[in-house]
Order: C-alpha cells, then structure tokens, then sequence
C-alpha cells in the first residue's frame, strides 16, 4: 500500500494488513497447492477482512488542486504529508 502512495495515489483503502507482492504470493501458494492436488475451489475457505485501511496521500492532492475536509482525514487511519 505504501508504494502506491509512494507512486502518487491519492488514497489508498484496503484491508487492515493487507499483503502484497512476495508475501501475497506466499499466501497464495498453499490455495493453488491444494486445487493442483485435487481439492475443489469452492471448498476452499473464503478469507473476509474486518478492517479495512484509509490512506490519504496530502502531496498528491495539493498537487490536483483538491481540497480534503478535516473530516475525511480524521476518519482516515494515516495520512502522508
């Protein structure tokens, strides 16, 4: 996530930890295990995140021209100058 506030996002909204690159495919790699070893997908279980993350990059949107409320950055979780 932070990359792509790196990269100039605006916001960013994920779930609470969200993995990405090397570790999502560490993650991946035991679902797609189990379907090449015959397991059916649909029995496989379902991970549903409970907290999602709101990123708000403030350089990007000075950069735009946009004005963000006070409110929308006190609800955001981080905010990157």
């Amino acid at each position: 996530m932070s990359q792509l506030l790196c990269d100039g996002a605006l916001q960013c909204a994920c779930r609470d930890g969200a993995i990405v690159g090397d570790d999502l495919a560490k993650q991946t790699a035991p679902y797609v295990d189990k379907i090449l070893t015959g397991a059916t997908p649909a029995e496989l279980p379902v991970e549903q995140p409970t907290k999602f993350e709101l990123v708000i990059n403030l350089k990007t949107a000075r950069e735009l021209g946009l004005t963000i409320s006070r409110e929308f950055l006190l609800i955001a979780d981080d905010v990157v100058e």
